[in-house]
Order: C-alpha cells, then structure tokens, then sequence
C-alpha cells in the first residue's frame, strides 16, 4: 500500500544486527569515512562517503556508483551510543 502523503518525518529505518567483533571496532566502522567506504553499499559497487556527522541530528551522505550507476545516501543519526 503506497501511501504518497508520509512525511519525511514519519519514515525510519531501524538496523539491528550482531557482530562478533570487539565493540570500538564496531564503532569505527560506523563512524569512521574510510571504513563506512569499505562496507558500504551493494557488493561490486564502489562507496564514497561525502560527509559524515555522527552527532545527533545531524546529517550525512555517501554515494556508491558501479559501471553507468551511480546511487546516493542521505542518514541522520538519531542516537549515538559507544557502549
């Protein structure tokens, strides 16, 4: 059902997943440029983060391009937690 009325405001997309890996590792790969640029994005695509601002609110793009497609990123971090 396509509702063309939402508001920006009312869509969210919550990721919850579990690594196996130390936690700041994890964190890095969140919030560090060069690692976001090696995860990133559909397998086979390149990734190239324009901006990332982890602070609250704040926005961040990245862009992932493979051959003559080019697909780009908007994200706000709601929350920041380094637990």
């Amino acid at each position: 059902m396509n509702n063309l009325n939402t508001q920006a405001s009312e869509l969210a997309l919550v990721i919850t997943r579990l690594f196996e890996a130390p936690r700041e590792l994890v964190f890095k790969a969140w919030t560090e440029p060069e690692s976001v640029a090696q995860w990133w994005g559909p397998r086979g695509f390149t990734s190239a983060v324009q901006e990332l601002d982890i602070r609250p609110a704040a926005r961040s793009s990245s862009k992932c391009a493979r051959l003559m497609a080019c697909v780009s990123f908007e994200s706000v971090f709601q929350e920041i937690r380094r637990a």
